[in-house]
């Protein structure tokens, strides 16, 4: 971590797949790679590895704050029941280039997306559970682009939401790197 103890860290709460669940997500980003890439587009695919749905994006936070978010997540974790979600379909958000795989959101889910943000008195804001697998950089989606999203095959695999993680966000030239600074169990 490059962070000095005077510079704010930008951090996020997030869920991660399981090994399933991560092994479809890698076979479909695979598989766009090879048929997207004729589409005169420069797309900048996600690390694997980083992988999650953002629950709530803290931002800019200081080093002195993270025990108390921790804490906050450990508290809501012990009063929400864990979820199952299930990857349902392919999408693209234009503003940020996204190409994303999109959940079906468990109403535990969206409680635990809800008191998290009361906890840290925060907005909960838009809630679009999904998984990044890579983000447009240059060029024009088009139709067939989108068609392309369409017809691309994913199995529905179901993953199960028991926990919820700290994760640092630094960008860099490169790409996000992201470290995880802790995280809770859920356990109602």
């Amino acid at each position: 971590m490059t962070t000095s103890p005077t510079k704010p860290i930008r951090a996020f709460i997030a869920v991660r797949p399981n090994a399933a669940a991560q092994a479809e997500l890698v076979r479909v980003q695979h598989e766009l790679k090879k048929v997207l890439t004729n589409f005169g587009l420069r797309i900048k695919w996600t690390d694997p590895e980083t992988f999650h749905i953002t629950l709530l994006f803290i931002g800019d936070t200081s080093l002195d704050s993270i025990t108390n978010i921790l804490e906050s997540m450990k508290v809501v974790g012990r009063v929400t029941s864990p979820g199952v979600c299930e990857l349902l379909k392919l999408g693209f958000f234009e503003k940020s280039g996204a190409i994303w795989v999109g959940i079906d959101a468990p109403p535990e889910l969206l409680e635990l997306q809800k008191e998290l943000a009361v906890a840290l008195e925060m907005e909960p804001g838009r809630f679009h559970a999904h998984f990044t697998l890579g983000r447009v950089k240059s060029g024009r989606a088009n139709q067939k682009f989108f068609q392309t999203l369409e017809k691309a095959a994913f199995e529905p695999v179901s993953f199960g939401i028991d926990s919820i993680e700290l994760v640092q966000s630094e960008l860099l030239p490169e790409g996000a790197c992201h470290t995880v600074l802790g995280s809770a169990p859920l356990s109602r």
